[in-house]
Protein backbone atom coordinates (compact mmCIF):
# COMPACT_ATOMS: atom_id res chain seq x y z
CA UNK A 1 0.00 0.00 0.00
CA UNK A 2 1.52 3.46 -0.69
CA UNK A 3 1.04 6.29 1.18
CA UNK A 4 0.41 10.41 1.70
CA UNK A 5 0.27 12.24 4.53
CA UNK A 6 -2.56 14.38 5.62
CA UNK A 7 -0.39 17.74 5.10
CA UNK A 8 0.54 16.31 1.51
CA UNK A 9 -3.55 15.48 1.06
CA UNK A 10 -4.53 18.69 1.64
CA UNK A 11 -1.98 20.70 -0.56
CA UNK A 12 -3.19 18.71 -3.31
CA UNK A 13 -6.82 19.42 -2.59
CA UNK A 14 -5.65 22.88 -2.60
CA UNK A 15 -4.08 22.57 -6.05
CA UNK A 16 -6.61 20.82 -7.64
CA UNK A 17 -10.38 21.72 -7.35
CA UNK A 18 -13.77 20.41 -9.44
CA UNK A 19 -11.90 16.54 -10.16
CA UNK A 20 -13.57 13.44 -9.26
CA UNK A 21 -9.93 12.38 -7.78
CA UNK A 22 -10.54 15.59 -5.45
CA UNK A 23 -13.59 13.80 -4.15
CA UNK A 24 -11.54 11.05 -3.32
CA UNK A 25 -8.98 13.11 -1.48
CA UNK A 26 -11.82 14.77 0.89
CA UNK A 27 -12.92 11.27 1.70
CA UNK A 28 -9.10 10.61 3.17
CA UNK A 29 -9.28 14.25 4.83
CA UNK A 30 -12.76 13.33 6.30
CA UNK A 31 -11.59 10.02 7.78
CA UNK A 32 -8.62 11.31 9.12
CA UNK A 33 -10.05 14.80 10.43
CA UNK A 34 -8.77 14.89 13.86
CA UNK A 35 -5.15 13.37 13.07
CA UNK A 36 -2.02 15.84 12.96
CA UNK A 37 -0.54 16.46 9.06
CA UNK A 38 2.27 14.19 9.34
CA UNK A 39 0.09 11.25 9.82
CA UNK A 40 0.26 8.78 7.36
CA UNK A 41 -2.55 7.63 5.58
CA UNK A 42 -2.78 4.68 3.13
CA UNK A 43 -3.77 5.17 -0.40
CA UNK A 44 -6.00 2.52 -1.66
CA UNK A 45 -5.66 1.22 -5.22
CA UNK A 46 -9.13 2.44 -6.44
CA UNK A 47 -8.12 5.52 -5.52
CA UNK A 48 -4.96 5.41 -7.95
CA UNK A 49 -6.63 3.81 -10.40
CA UNK A 50 -9.19 6.71 -10.30
CA UNK A 51 -6.32 9.34 -10.90
CA UNK A 52 -4.67 7.52 -13.16
CA UNK A 53 -8.68 7.37 -15.29
CA UNK A 54 -9.79 10.78 -14.37
CA UNK A 55 -6.67 13.04 -13.72
CA UNK A 56 -4.97 15.70 -15.36
CA UNK A 57 -1.27 15.14 -16.44
CA UNK A 58 -0.82 17.85 -13.70
CA UNK A 59 -2.52 16.16 -10.53
CA UNK A 60 -0.46 12.64 -11.91
CA UNK A 61 2.97 14.84 -12.29
CA UNK A 62 2.02 16.27 -8.54
CA UNK A 63 1.68 13.06 -7.06
CA UNK A 64 4.10 11.17 -8.42
CA UNK A 65 6.84 13.85 -7.24
CA UNK A 66 5.06 12.84 -3.74
CA UNK A 67 6.43 9.33 -4.42
CA UNK A 68 3.09 7.55 -5.71
CA UNK A 69 4.11 5.25 -7.89
CA UNK A 70 1.00 5.12 -10.72
CA UNK A 71 1.82 2.61 -12.91
CA UNK A 72 4.52 0.35 -14.84
CA UNK A 73 6.51 3.22 -16.41
CA UNK A 74 6.11 3.23 -20.19
CA UNK A 75 9.22 1.93 -22.50
CA UNK A 76 8.98 4.44 -25.21
CA UNK A 77 11.72 2.68 -27.49
CA UNK A 78 10.49 -0.38 -27.15
CA UNK A 79 7.09 0.82 -28.84
CA UNK A 80 6.35 -0.30 -32.19
CA UNK A 81 4.03 -0.95 -35.48
CA UNK A 82 1.68 -3.90 -33.78
CA UNK A 83 2.19 -2.80 -30.10
CA UNK A 84 -1.19 -2.77 -28.15
CA UNK A 85 -1.79 0.97 -26.59
CA UNK A 86 -4.73 2.43 -24.08
CA UNK A 87 -5.00 5.95 -25.06
CA UNK A 88 -6.60 8.85 -23.91
CA UNK A 89 -8.20 12.10 -25.71
CA UNK A 90 -5.78 14.59 -24.91
CA UNK A 91 -6.61 17.40 -27.48
CA UNK A 92 -3.80 16.00 -29.63
CA UNK A 93 -6.06 14.04 -32.33
CA UNK A 94 -6.29 14.94 -35.95
CA UNK A 95 -8.97 14.58 -37.20
CA UNK A 96 -12.14 12.71 -36.39
CA UNK A 97 -12.75 10.37 -33.63
CA UNK A 98 -15.59 9.61 -32.65
CA UNK A 99 -16.28 6.34 -33.31
CA UNK A 100 -13.35 5.48 -31.13
CA UNK A 101 -13.68 3.99 -27.84
CA UNK A 102 -11.35 4.73 -25.50
CA UNK A 103 -11.54 1.87 -23.19
CA UNK A 104 -10.41 -0.27 -25.58
CA UNK A 105 -6.61 -0.84 -26.99
CA UNK A 106 -5.28 0.68 -30.07
CA UNK A 107 -2.88 -1.17 -32.38
CA UNK A 108 0.03 1.37 -33.22
CA UNK A 109 0.51 1.42 -36.88
CA UNK A 110 3.23 4.25 -37.06
CA UNK A 111 5.13 5.85 -34.00
CA UNK A 112 6.82 8.97 -34.15
CA UNK A 113 6.98 9.21 -38.14
CA UNK A 114 6.47 11.85 -40.17
CA UNK A 115 4.01 9.72 -42.26
CA UNK A 116 0.49 9.43 -41.25
CA UNK A 117 -2.74 7.59 -42.18
CA UNK A 118 -5.90 9.94 -41.36
CA UNK A 119 -9.19 8.49 -40.14
CA UNK A 120 -10.67 8.42 -43.73
CA UNK A 121 -8.10 6.14 -44.96
CA UNK A 122 -5.75 9.40 -46.43
CA UNK A 123 -2.08 8.41 -46.29
CA UNK A 124 0.43 11.46 -46.34
CA UNK A 125 3.83 11.34 -46.39
CA UNK A 126 4.26 14.95 -45.00
CA UNK A 127 1.22 16.66 -43.31
CA UNK A 128 1.48 19.87 -40.91
CA UNK A 129 3.44 18.85 -37.96
CA UNK A 130 6.80 16.89 -38.14
CA UNK A 131 5.56 13.73 -36.42
CA UNK A 132 2.71 11.44 -35.91
CA UNK A 133 1.58 8.73 -34.53
CA UNK A 134 -1.22 6.56 -35.93
CA UNK A 135 -3.41 3.92 -34.26
CA UNK A 136 -5.80 1.47 -35.61
CA UNK A 137 -9.06 0.22 -33.66
CA UNK A 138 -11.94 -1.70 -35.46
CA UNK A 139 -10.83 -0.90 -39.21
CA UNK A 140 -10.58 2.81 -38.17
CA UNK A 141 -7.36 4.97 -37.87
CA UNK A 142 -7.00 7.71 -35.55
CA UNK A 143 -4.01 9.95 -35.79
CA UNK A 144 -2.26 12.46 -32.81
CA UNK A 145 0.55 15.19 -33.31
CA UNK A 146 3.31 13.24 -31.78
CA UNK A 147 6.00 16.35 -31.97
CA UNK A 148 5.40 17.83 -28.55
CA UNK A 149 4.66 14.64 -26.51
CA UNK A 150 3.04 11.57 -26.19
CA UNK A 151 0.98 11.78 -22.93
CA UNK A 152 -1.97 10.12 -24.94
CA UNK A 153 -0.65 7.14 -24.51
CA UNK A 154 -1.61 6.37 -21.00
CA UNK A 155 -0.18 2.39 -20.82
CA UNK A 156 0.73 -0.56 -23.27
CA UNK A 157 -0.41 -3.51 -23.52
CA UNK A 158 1.97 -5.59 -25.67
CA UNK A 159 5.56 -4.26 -26.92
Amino acid sequence: MQTLTLGQLKDLRIQFTCTKWNRAIEYYLDNHQYEKDDFLVDIEKHSINLLLKEGTCEQKLAVEKLGIILSNPIEWDKIKTGSKVMLKNTGEICGEYDYANFNKPFDVVFFKTPHVIFYDNEFDKKSTYPLYCTFHQNKKFITFAADKNTDYITSVIEY
